[in-house]
Order: structure tokens, then sequence, then C-alpha cells
């Protein structure tokens, strides 16, 4: 089970600097989605290249929106407003791919995420919500994996 640490944090300065970032990555690969002839609603999902066809990652499609990707400990980590199947459960909001299946992340937050990006070890989730793994939080948190 993953922890949340909303208490840690350096600022909004700062956050506001990573998303920016991960807005930039964002767009580009919308940009990449679209110069491949694939429609807006087409980017609401993660999809990969399979030689041939582009297809569902893990064949389960994302039912929503998808706003932030990260690369965390070997891991793809996807926010945004969606969900998805993660074995027997539903992640909303954010999800996590290790190439064996979608995972969701115990107590994931209550509302949209824009933004996801390392820090130290841990992952660092931006958006619109209030709550995370029952803390009350103003839109921003940290989530430690477990160890």
């Amino acid at each position: 089970v993953g922890a949340v640490d909303a208490a840690n944090f350096k600022g909004a300065e700062e956050m506001d600097h990573l998303k920016e970032h991960v807005e930039e990555d964002l767009r580009r690969y919308v940009n990449l989605m679209h110069r491949h002839g694939y429609p807006a609603e087409a980017v609401s999902a993660i999809v990969r290249w399979d030689g041939k066809h582009w297809e569902p990652l893990g064949g389960v499609p994302l039912v929503g929106s998808v706003l932030a990707l990260a690369v965390h400990n070997g891991s793809l980590f996807v926010g945004g407003s969606f969900a998805v199947m993660a074995g027997d459960s539903m992640a909303r909001n954010i999800a996590r791919w290790d190439s064996t299946g979608w995972h969701a992340l115990p107590g994931g937050p209550d509302g949209d995420v824009f933004g996801l990006t390392t820090l130290d070890r841990d992952l660092i989730v931006g958006g619109r919500f209030t709550s995370v793994g029952g803390l009350s939080v103003q839109g921003l948190a940290r989530w430690v994996e477990p160890r």
C-alpha cells in the first residue's frame, strides 16, 4: 500500500516549474499522435505500436482522458480523468502500468490528475483533487512506493 505525504513540498513556484515540463511532454505526445493521423479522441487513451497496428496498452482501453504521463521506478504512471480495469479493481484518475498490466494506486485522488513527475524516489501528483489516501490535500501529493 502506498503512502501519501502532502507536507514535504518546496512550494508552488517549484511545482509550477515541474507542471510546465509535464505539460510540454503531454503536448509532444498529442502532437505525435495527430501527426500519425489519430483524431483527438484517440489521444485520450494510451496506445502502443505492435509493429503493424496501434492497440490499447495491455489490451484494455482507458475510458476518459489521459492528461499526464511519467516513468517512475520502471513503471509508466498515467494521470487524468479516466477509469481503467486494473486487475480486479477499477483505477480512477491515476494508474500504473508495469508491462504485466494496469494497477490501481490504493487511495488514489478523488479528482483529475494534471501532472506527474518524480522527485528523488517518490512520485509527485498534481491536479484538481482534495483527498488522497484519506488525507485532505489541495491538489498536490507525494506517493511513496512501498519498499
